[in-house]
């Protein structure tokens, strides 16, 4: 039995070992070109989008956007600056939309007296 062992790997498996020696380097070749191929193409839509992106995000408007201010003063009152700055906070901090706005209206003191002093009645 042992020399029918002997006989098939002589006739058989060691030629077949021999070609398969020959044969793998080409296979191998053609699997890594094949692989080469697809990530070149691949690398190469990846550099385009990444390329694309770059551009557009680093691009710097044509002209400048002009930005006008909040609050224009059109009238003949000097604004004091705590004013301008509640002006430009917007309508969210207006007087009329707090609750009770009209009891925060009068005054926490009475008013002083400013009636001609000939129109004062004496009762005071």
């Amino acid at each position: 039995m042992t020399t029918q062992l002997q006989l098939i790997n002589i006739i058989i498996i060691i030629p077949l070992a021999n070609t398969w020696n020959n044969t793998w380097p080409h296979m191998q070749h053609t699997i890594e070109e094949k692989l080469r191929r697809e990530t070149k193409t691949k690398y190469k839509t990846l550099d385009k989008k990444l390329k694309k992106l770059t551009q557009t995000q680093t691009m710097t408007p044509q002209e400048p956007h002009t930005f006008y201010p909040t609050v224009i003063n059109n009238t003949n009152i000097p604004l004091r600056n705590s004013e301008t700055v509640l002006f430009q906070k917007g309508l969210k901090y207006n007087i009329h939309s707090k609750k009770n706005w009209i009891q925060n209206l009068r005054p926490k003191q009475p008013l002083p007296n400013f009636r001609p002093m000939n129109e004062r009645s004496t009762e005071n």
